[in-house]
């Protein structure tokens, strides 16, 4: 066990037998069996050298203690290095998590659009406006679009002003119907955690989706995946990381599925980068924060 803290390897040091104790003392682990050692920074720091931006909740996130081992029957290896973390499994109750948001996706928008906003109007001309916005993916709650109302069809014009001061506007439609009652479906979800400001992690998990994820995917089932971020960092390098995150899940789940020759399967992929809406957990806390930076997949059962 590693403590590191910015005062120092002492008090870092503090951190890691506090750890063992608790580990000796609560789960009856023998102590000859953990060393500590104690550093002012971790092995694998959050703060990076020359980074100069949002310093200080990076150094909460080095105030840490780190838990190693060579054993594979403490640390699960699933085809990558033994410092993975074990993606959790939960069998959850789906509430519709993304039905009751309308997703809008103007592909190459962060490099044609300075911006884009949509126009949206129902039957009797009434018209409402959402944006500006700069990413490529954004989601407006249904309700927002509904009203009052129960049901509705509406005309969408996408509205974007190039980075030449060009205006470019697209067109297309919408039909929306309230649900009176939330839907519920039971479904298997899977969490998988990201180091701070990497994508490749799941690269490291591709035998446990492989092995693990893809039998338990029905025939006509359905695949949500959805990437998060922290809040550090810039909003639109977050988007970036979480598409990226999202996308190279759903490429090793597609070479999955193909192989082993399921049928039927629709995926769905979502990049939220650090929209709180959609974060897994608040980013308040060093904890939080960690969580967030995740792939989270849902199976939904065929219907």
């Amino acid at each position: 066990m590693t403590g590191s803290s910015e005062n120092g390897p002492t008090e870092g040091q503090a951190f890691a037998e506090s750890i063992r104790q608790y580990l000796v003392n609560i789960f009856g682990v023998d102590a000859s069996r953990i060393n500590t050692e104690g550093r002012d920074k971790p092995r694998v720091p959050s703060e990076q050298p020359g980074g100069i931006r949002e310093l200080t909740l990076l150094r909460e996130e080095d105030r840490r203690v780190d838990i190693e081992s060579q054993s594979p029957e403490l640390l699960m290896q699933v085809g990558g290095p033994y410092d993975a973390l074990k993606p959790a499994q939960i069998v959850v109750v789906q509430e519709d998590p993304l039905d009751s948001h309308v997703m809008f996706r103007v592909a190459g928008a962060r490099e044609a659009l300075s911006s884009w906003s949509l126009e949206v109007s129902d039957e009797g001309g009434t018209l409402q406006r959402f944006g500006p916005f700069t990413r490529e993916n954004e989601s407006i709650p249904g309700n927002y679009i509904l009203g009052k109302r129960t049901q509705g069809d509406y005309k969408v014009v996408m509205v974007g002003q190039s980075k030449t001061g060009r205006t470019v506007k697209k067109q297309g439609a919408l039909r929306l119907i309230r649900r009176e009652e939330p839907k519920t479906e039971e479904a298997l979800r899977f969490s998988i955690l990201f180091e701070f400001n990497t994508a490749k992690t799941v690269a490291t998990y591709s035998t446990f989706l492989t092995e693990m994820v893809v039998p338990l995917i029905p025939d006509g089932g359905k695949v949500i995946i959805h990437g998060h971020t922290d809040i550090i960092g810039d909003d639109e390098y977050n988007q970036t990381l979480s598409n990226e995150r999202a996308a190279e899940a759903r490429d090793i789940l597609e070479r999955a599925i193909s192989k082993a020759g399921k049928s039927g399967v629709t995926i769905e992929s979502f990049g939220f980068g650090e929209d709180f809406r959609f974060a897994p957990f608040d980013n308040n806390l060093p904890e939080e924060r960690c969580y967030n930076r995740s792939v989270i997949i849902d199976i939904v059962p065929a219907k």
